[in-house]
């Protein structure tokens, strides 16, 4: 589906196709790494789910306070001025924005269960679902048809998680 929106989106039409493939190759490769040090690291005995997501929310808002002085510099380098801290913070009082937060909070504790419920592979088996979710909602609310390759693509979720269950049966 990735690669279809590399070849069908910006990059298709204004962009380096090459490029963009590559990157995306690159964000799929570095993105599976990821999972797989991660499920290495709660593996370790004695290892406590909810500290790694402290740490690892910790560095994450490390990261995003570099990139945000990066970004700052670079435009007061250009002669512009970056918003306000009050301009950023009304940005966060939309209903929409805390929406979101609510929606990723439960996502972060919907994943500690089915993780210690299921394990990894149910996590992994699982993990589309929010995406699929969103996605019928917005066609419902839009009146869209989602495409044959989308529908296909939840067809063999529900499959694997059928699957799944069969093997443990």
């Amino acid at each position: 589906v990735a690669l279809k929106d590399v070849a069908t989106g910006v990059a298709a039409s204004s962009g380096n196709r090459a490029l963009g493939i590559a990157g995306l190759l690159c964000a799929q490769a570095m993105t599976s790494f990821a999972n797989v040090a991660y499920e290495r690291q709660l593996r370790e005995p004695g290892c406590d789910l909810w500290v790694r997501n402290v740490q690892l929310t910790a560095m994450i808002t490390f990261w995003l306070a570099i990139s945000s002085a990066v970004r700052s510099a670079a435009i007061l380098g250009s002669g512009g001025v970056p918003p306000s801290p009050a301009a950023l913070l009304a940005a966060f009082r939309a209903p929409w924005v805390w929406l979101v937060v609510a929606l990723k909070a439960a996502s972060a504790v919907l994943i500690a269960l089915t993780i210690s419920a299921g394990g990894n592979v149910l996590y992994a088996i699982s993990k589309p679902w929010p995406v699929v979710f969103a996605t019928l909602t917005t066609c419902v609310v839009l009146g869209n048809v989602p495409s044959l390759g989308f529908l296909g693509g939840i067809a063999l979720s529900v499959s694997g998680i059928g699957l799944y269950y069969a093997a443990r049966a």
